[in-house]
């Protein structure tokens, strides 16, 4: 949040301001007369998007986002997720597994896979679905 926080209320300050330099070819009937007037603060839109809510985040609000229609601050309550309800009883067993080196780590998990893991998984399906 506080990397570049010094940037982030410079670029806020100058939305606030009026252009100082205007192009030739700026096109003066599509400019809003209430952004001659300085008023241009209070009638934009500005959203501030944060997953934290921090002192600096509402004092930037408070100093330079002066939206004339009010402001909203909401917060997303996180709920314990299904995750903490499973209740499993599968019973985990680890295996060591020996290798010489990391380029045949892969080939000996293949073969105690195909050779040890495989074939007792087999003989529990045909037992449980009798195929």
């Amino acid at each position: 949040l506080m990397q570049n926080w010094r940037y982030v209320e410079k670029c806020v300050e100058k939305c606030n301001l009026n252009p100082t330099n205007v192009h030739s070819t700026a096109d003066y009937e599509r400019i809003h007369h209430w952004q001659i007037e300085k008023c241009a603060p209070f009638f934009r839109q500005s959203i501030l998007i944060s997953r934290f809510q921090d002192p600096s985040l509402i004092a930037l609000f408070d100093r330079h986002l002066k939206n004339l229609s009010g402001r909203v601050q909401a917060q997303q309550l996180f709920q314990a997720g299904a995750i903490s309800r499973v209740y499993n009883q599968t019973r985990s067993v680890l295996q060591r597994l020996d290798c010489a080196s990391a380029v045949e780590a892969s080939d000996v998990h293949f073969d105690f896979f195909t050779q040890k893991l495989l074939p007792q998984l087999q003989k529990r399906m045909t037992s449980v679905f009798g195929q």
